[in-house]
């Protein structure tokens, strides 16, 4: 938003003084003045929404990018704690890992390493300054890895995994993605758990492969900017 559209709107506002409590309250209870307090108190950068043509992509990736907007941190640790019981001691994959977020969240778990997937460059160089800043003043957290790679090209790990993916890709992405799985679970056998938040192709998970889950109680979460969204997990059929 330019200078002249911010003093526009706040000389708007103080033609109808009547509004101005309604608007602090919006404002201090915002999903934006949330992640605004959450980077505050651990000086950290994951917040904010970028649009997908100022992620550095090439035109082809940011026709199909979903943009950059963080998992809702109360939310992501619920999802984290729904499989935390099957899977102590897996590697933590975050697919489109952005400012890197839910890695440290859930490197504070007892996970054997907490690894991120991003493409696009300035997101990597946030969340890689993020992991260190956050390493330095929590000592103990699972070791952490953030790559810059096309998750297309990511070679899965030959060990028990835990995914997590919030509305990352397209469609056509998301399927070469799964496949991608899939291929990696022939190959080796192993149990996988998959939080898909957002899911929107669930229609890639056949039942031969993958039982899956409905999470119908997400909590309250001051980040959420939609109240709509549904998160699945997806399992492993051995």
């Amino acid at each position: 938003m330019s200078s002249d559209s911010i003093i526009a709107k706040v000389a708007r506002h103080l033609r109808a003084p009547q509004q101005i409590p309604r608007l602090i309250w919006k404002n201090i209870h915002s999903p934006q003045a949330a992640e605004a307090r959450f980077d505050k108190a651990l000086g950290l950068d994951t917040g904010g929404w970028i649009d997908p043509a100022e992620l550095g992509l090439e035109h082809e990736k940011a026709a199909v990018s979903t943009g950059y907007e963080g998992s809702p941190a109360r939310t992501a640790e619920h999802l984290i704690g729904k499989v935390l019981s099957r899977a102590r001691g897996f590697t933590f994959i975050d697919f489109g890992a952005g400012k890197g977020r839910v890695m440290l969240l859930a490197a504070k778990y007892p996970f054997a390493k907490v690894i991120g997937v991003e493409y696009s460059a300035p997101l990597y160089e946030i969340a890689r300054a993020n992991i260190e800043r956050f390493r330095r003043e929590h000592p103990g957290l699972a070791p952490m890895e953030i790559l810059h790679i096309d998750a297309t090209e990511y070679d899965i790990p030959e060990t028990p995994c835990v995914m997590y993916f919030y509305n990352p890709f397209d469609a056509a992405t998301a399927r070469k993605v799964v496949e991608r799985i899939k291929d990696s679970i022939r190959r080796r056998p192993r149990n996988i758990l998959m939080i898909w938040y957002h899911c929107r192709f669930p229609e890639l998970f056949e039942a031969s492969v993958f039982k899956s889950e409905e999470v119908n109680d997400l909590p309250q979460d001051p980040m959420r900017r939609r109240t709509d969204l549904k998160a699945m997990i997806f399992e492993t059929v051995l």
